[in-house]
């Protein structure tokens, strides 16, 4: 309100009083503006920190499931292992046998009493 110099005396309470009146709604103006701002910065920070949390949640469940995949891994690899292993034990006791066999055969071939038995046919 500006101030024209057509107020008489008797009007200058009822013109201090709009003053104040201004003054107090243009504060509340700019308390509610503030007000807003600091609920619209709480809620960007909290869902900021949900977001956040959400990764962190996601994170370590990846780092669970790799976890659980690199076990999985770990035990399909030894059971590879194992397998082969054994496959090899059975593979070194089948040629062990063959050799005792050809060894015992060619003993046998050899032996004076195979001879002696041939020469009679």
């Amino acid at each position: 309100m500006e101030f024209d110099g057509d107020y008489q005396p008797e009007d200058l309470q009822w013109v201090a009083e709009d003053v104040v009146m201004n003054l107090h709604r243009r504060w509340d103006e700019v308390l509610q503006r503030s007000r807003d701002t600091a609920e619209d910065e709480d809620l960007r920070r909290f869902a900021n920190s949900e977001v956040e949390r959400q990764r962190a949640k996601e994170d370590e469940e990846t780092r669970l499931a790799l976890s659980v995949s690199q076990v999985e891994s770990n035990q399909a690899e030894e059971a590879e292992f194992q397998k082969a292993k054994l496959e090899s034990r059975v593979d070194e006791r089948a040629r062990a046998e063959r050799a005792e066999r050809e060894q015992l055969e060619q003993a046998f071939l050899d032996s004076p009493v195979t001879a002696t038995l041939l020469e009679q046919e």
